[in-house]
């Protein structure tokens, strides 16, 4: 076997959940469960563009590393392998018609010879020692295949290949034994320290391993091998062994023995060797086109089974440095995989707090619809990566819960005391916006003491948007929040908080709230050019695997998601 199937299915597996913001998408996560998730449909969108997916051509092996898993060596412990059923010799017949009728003739004669002596339909089994192998690869690369999908009849989902080149394949065993179950399961045959190696520079062993995977309607990974290519019985081979280990064999004549010449039937084994080679390079490709595909595919309805998902710890936004509450629980699951030219893969998304384990979602809190991931030509970008509104507005409602935003701070010392959770959405972007620049509305619900008591009672509690601004910070994978000024056109209040004199002044041409608006314009007016952040810088765009981004296209869409058009980083580019 060439690769450990289990490796090449966790592979897969983690390949697809590469959207999962730099985590892992292993099965086994060590965070608590979650027993309340909260979903958001679609609430992450990723797009490899054709651009962004030649990046796996030329770069998975580093990815892999990242990721813990090498395929450039692996060992395997001893293992034995048992036939099920015996051979069926008339499948020999049909393939092998020579070898058969030799074989008979042999089994004839031994049986009519020697008294006692009998052969029954043969069971082998196989003991292979403590192995490993070595690969030194000149090509690894994932790629995908709208081709072969079409070809396929293939309307959703994905195909996808590992194409490799190998130059040298190096397999080696301390032992390997067979024996017969059925006849003379006492003599084991074999060969000591086995090495076998495959391929070269001038001929390097190629394999093309594609597969086909879609998430069906209820959720679940479906996945299926589809036929190999390989080239194995043009690659140049070399077999070589310590010892050949064969039973015991004497004949005994009036009590004079003679044995069996062990050196010359090592010496015939090595004559027959370029014939062995012939028929091992022929297994081997059998075993590509036939069991190797059945294996994976078996291999992953268990690695796969069920929904692809993954729990992660996020700080509250908001928490203080001292405050050693439980951090928020979020997961990514992954929904939708689509080969449009494109690579299109869709997650949904909860967050939860254990503190508040039963808070509902607000629904219009979330987008209002999907996001629009062509805003500028494909060619121009590698990924897309879009994250709607309702996830961010998410982790705000469980930290308003905590008590975590309580006040804006504002540099002239002024306070905003907030009285709802903040909630973020779109806003058209003012023409001098650059294209790393995303302006989002922060809708606020606050109390304010206002300067005109004789309007208004001393606390009222009003809601307005503020306007901020979301920009790279200069540091990879990192991006601020600053505040750029307050829409007092979307000013809101309960008219309760009008004294008598209030009433008659907003009567007279809405001069209550004329004066607050105006004094809230003043509040704001150096906003813009302070850049003063609201919040601790975010972790955006996420790092993939060790893989950074630079920010090519920043925006927030009118459907309510937080759009960012990414280049693989030029640090990471040969």
């Amino acid at each position: 076997m060439l690769l450990p199937t289990t490796q090449l299915t966790r592979f897969f597996a983690i390949f697809l959940f590469v959207a999962s913001l730099g985590g892992t998408a292993q099965a086994q996560d060590k965070n608590p469960p979650v027993l309340q998730k909260h979903y958001i449909s679609n609430a992450v969108q990723l797009q490899f563009t054709l651009r962004g997916q030649k990046y796996f051509e030329t770069h998975l092996q580093p990815i892999l590393d990242n990721m813990g898993m090498s395929f450039n060596e692996g060992y395997f412990e001893k293992q034995t392998l048992y036939s099920d059923k015996p051979i069926n010799l008339s499948d020999l017949k049909k393939t092998h018609p020579e070898a058969y009728n030799l074989y008979v003739m042999g089994k004839d004669l031994l049986t009519k010879w020697f008294v006692g002596f009998t052969l029954t339909d043969h069971r082998p089994a196989v003991e292979i020692g403590n192995s490993g192998y070595q690969a030194t690869f000149s090509k690894f690369a994932l790629l995908t295949d709208e081709a072969l999908m079409k070809s396929l009849g293939k309307t959703d989902g994905a195909v996808m290949a590992i194409d490799l080149e190998i130059t040298q394949l190096a397999v080696s065993t301390k032992s390997v034994r067979a024996w017969d179950m059925n006849n003379f399961s006492f003599a084991k045959a074999g060969l000591d320290d086995t090495s076998f190696v495959a391929g070269d520079k001038k001929i390097p062993l190629k394999i093309r391993l594609p597969f086909y995977v879609r998430v069906n309607s209820q959720g679940v990974i479906e996945f299926k091998a589809l036929d190999i290519q390989e080239n194995f019985q043009q690659v140049p081979v070399v077999f070589k062994y310590k010892n050949l280990i064969v039973p015991k064999i004497a004949i005994e004549i009036e009590g004079q023995k003679f044995a069996l010449n062990t050196k010359q039937l090592q010496s015939y084994f090595d004559e027959q060797l370029p014939t062995i080679l012939v028929q091992i390079r022929k297994y081997l490709s059998e075993f590509s086109h036939k069991q190797l595909p059945e294996m994976l595919n078996s291999k992953a309805k268990e690695s796969m089974a069920g929904a692809l998902e993954q729990v992660q710890t996020i700080s509250a936004p908001g928490q203080a440095t001292n405050d050693f509450r439980p951090p928020f629980l979020w997961g990514l699951k992954l929904t939708s995989i689509n080969l449009k030219t494109s690579l299109n893969l869709g997650l949904a998304a909860y967050a939860e707090d254990s503190l508040n384990p039963n808070v509902a979602l607000i629904p219009a809190n979330s987008s209002r619809g999907l996001p629009n991931l062509s805003q500028i030509p494909a060619e121009n970008f590698d990924i897309a990566l879009s994250i709607d509104r309702g996830l961010i507005n998410r982790m705000l409602q469980l930290s308003f819960l905590r008590k975590n935003f309580e006040e804006i701070k504002d540099t002239d010392g002024s306070v905003l005391k907030l009285k709802a959770a903040p909630t973020v959405d779109y806003i058209k972007p003012p023409a001098t916006a650059s294209d790393k620049e995303a302006f989002l509305r922060l809708g606020l619900s606050v109390e304010i003491e206002p300067n005109q008591p004789l309007w208004l009672d001393k606390t009222i509690i009003v809601s307005f948007d503020m306007i901020a601004k979301m920009k790279p910070t200069g540091v990879p994978g990192k991006m601020t929040l600053l505040r750029h000024s307050i829409d007092t056109g979307t000013l809101k209040m309960d008219s309760s908080y009008l004294t008598f004199a209030g009433k008659i002044a907003e009567g007279l041409g809405n001069q209550v709230t004329k004066g607050i608006k105006k004094e809230l314009a003043l509040r704001s007016q150096n906003w813009a050019q302070q850049n003063e952040k609201l919040a601790d810088d975010m972790d955006l765009p996420p790092s993939m695997y060790g893989v950074k981004f630079d920010v090519n296209k920043l925006i927030m869409d009118p459907n309510g998601h937080l759009v960012m058009y990414l280049n693989y980083s030029t640090g990471d580019k040969q």
